[in-house]
């Protein structure tokens, strides 16, 4: 099973032990440690305990958010993205909300055209 939980890294950021976690969620030490590695998965009551303790949201604690609360639901992280890619979204960051309409309509123009044209749509 793989670790998509953020249990670890939060942990050792408070200076914690699994102890200390374990006797907040009323949980076993190895439990909190299979958590930690994979090996099993907590439930929603636990997921939701998990983050009312280290007070983020769920989406954080399993990945699916970044430190800036952007949700990741394409399981793409931005550490995927390229040197253009990243480009692309800090200039469109600097675009007025009430005109980044307007850019993202061209974008979508140029892509649609790009695909039209036999060029290959990036996952």
């Amino acid at each position: 099973m793989k670790n998509v939980l953020k249990i670890r890294e939060l942990r050792l950021e408070n200076g914690l032990t699994q102890k200390d976690i374990a006797k907040a969620l009323n949980k076993s030490v190895v439990c909190i440690g299979d958590w930690e590695r994979g090996r099993t998965q907590p439930g929603i009551e636990d997921l939701i305990a998990l983050a009312n303790y280290f007070e983020c949201s769920i989406d954080y604690l399993v990945n699916r958010e970044d430190d800036f609360g952007n949700v990741n639901v394409s399981g793409r992280s931005s550490e995927d993205l390229t040197e253009n890619e990243h480009r692309l979204l800090e200039q469109f960051r600097l675009v007025p909300e009430a005109r980044q309409r307007t850019v993202l309509d061209m974008v979508e123009g140029l892509a649609e055209s790009s695909v039209a044209a036999g060029g290959k749509k990036r996952a």
